[in-house]
């Protein structure tokens, strides 16, 4: 990374969460929180029913937590290395994050959008996941639960999260109104990563 840090006159440590972006291989680029978020993401590229894919020209990269969006040079020196660049972060975070990228010139929905819904427990990608999911692994996982109001609590909730993606994977007869959530966001960034190939094509 130390060519990059030294163009920019910065510490080459700030770049260390950022190696998946750089080995990306697509000029279409979904970032996303972390490895769990990718996972989820590349699943609905194949396992969603195929009228609610996301598109597979689309090359979902995580970034490693909302904080190195804070970054607004680092960020800025990644959306220039690719044509068409989408970022996604959990709604808890969405004050913060937004504030950051505003500050680039970055558009809520055009460029970027916060996961989850406003309901306690809910503002993160998990948020979107069908009911079942979500009460078949709380339902199992009390213990792990409680811990999400100690001092023990993001470890727990890093363990609930990839469980929450493990439930989420097993099931095959989910209907669309379970997915409508799901649905929802991968029609907005289908749509968004069009746009900009349409543009592309009219210049």
């Amino acid at each position: 990374m130390a060519p990059f840090a030294e163009h920019l006159g910065i510490d080459p440590s700030e770049f260390s969460s950022w190696r998946p972006v750089f080995s990306g291989y697509k000029s279409k680029v979904l970032l996303v929180e972390g490895e769990i978020d990718k996972d989820y993401f590349t699943f609905f590229q194949k396992d969603l029913p195929p009228g609610d894919r996301l598109s597979p020209e689309i090359e979902v990269v995580p970034y490693g937590g909302k904080d190195t969006l804070k970054n607004t040079l680092l960020v800025q020196f990644v959306l220039r290395q690719f044509d068409r660049v989408f970022i996604t972060y959990d709604l808890d975070a969405h004050d913060e994050v937004k504030n950051a990228l505003s500050r680039l010139g970055l558009k809520e929905s055009r460029d970027f959008l916060a996961l989850g819904i406003q309901k306690p427990g809910r503002d993160c990608i998990e948020g979107i996941m069908p009911d079942r999911v979500l009460s078949a692994v709380n339902g199992r996982e009390t213990d792990l639960v409680m811990k999400l109001t100690s001092p023990e609590r993001r470890e727990a909730k890093n363990k609930l999260k990839k469980l929450y993606y493990e439930e989420f994977k097993k099931h095959a007869n989910f209907t669309a109104e379970e997915l409508k959530g799901i649905a929802r966001i991968v029609r907005a960034l289908n749509h968004q990563f069009a746009l900009k190939k349409s543009k592309s094509m009219n210049c």
